[in-house]
């Protein structure tokens, strides 16, 4: 008789969307198994410029080019998603 087959990993990934203070945003993340993503993507263009944020545990990168200027109205709120999207995970 054959051993029974038995599923052991299940990824889920998330791709949402946000349009702060004129910046399309993209969001990137997974889960294994229901757990919090330990890695969360975040990337937009607004004119030449671009944006790309990297949340890694508890690690964050940031970064605006393209002769794009800091908004820090667009970090708030990225920051205030991140938190959002993982208690959202702690939660179920």
């Amino acid at each position: 008789m054959a051993a029974q087959r038995k599923n052991t990993k299940k990824t889920v990934k998330f791709y949402d969307e946000q349009t702060v203070n004129g910046w399309p945003l993209n969001y990137e993340y997974e889960s294994v198994n229901g757990s919090k993503p330990s890695e969360i993507k975040v990337n937009g263009t607004k004119d030449t410029g671009s944006v790309f944020i990297t949340k890694n545990n508890a690690n964050i990168s940031v970064s605006f080019g393209g002769n794009a200027q800091m908004d820090a109205e667009v970090l708030t709120a990225v920051q205030a998603e991140f938190i959002a999207i993982e208690a959202s995970f702690e939660a179920e």
